[in-house]
């Protein structure tokens, strides 16, 4: 019992990881794009990348706050 309970939680936690990853990913991905189209070399990328950071830390707040409900 107690081994499936902690294959849950693995579970639990890796899916955060993987959706904080591609969080940031996407976000930084749209930065270096907007930065080729505008000539502006690390500001979108800076920009976007804070963005999702910040978006992955609020999503997995979100999430945890909804598993202890």
């Amino acid at each position: 019992m107690k081994q499936k309970k902690a294959i849950e939680q693995l579970a639990v936690v890796s899916g955060f990881a993987f959706t904080m990853i591609v969080i940031i990913g996407v976000c930084v991905f749209l930065g270096i794009k907007l930065d080729d189209l505008a000539s502006t070399s690390p500001l979108f990328t800076i920009i976007f990348s804070v963005f999702g950071i910040f978006a992955g830390i609020f999503n997995l707040i979100r999430s945890v706050s909804k598993m202890e409900d």
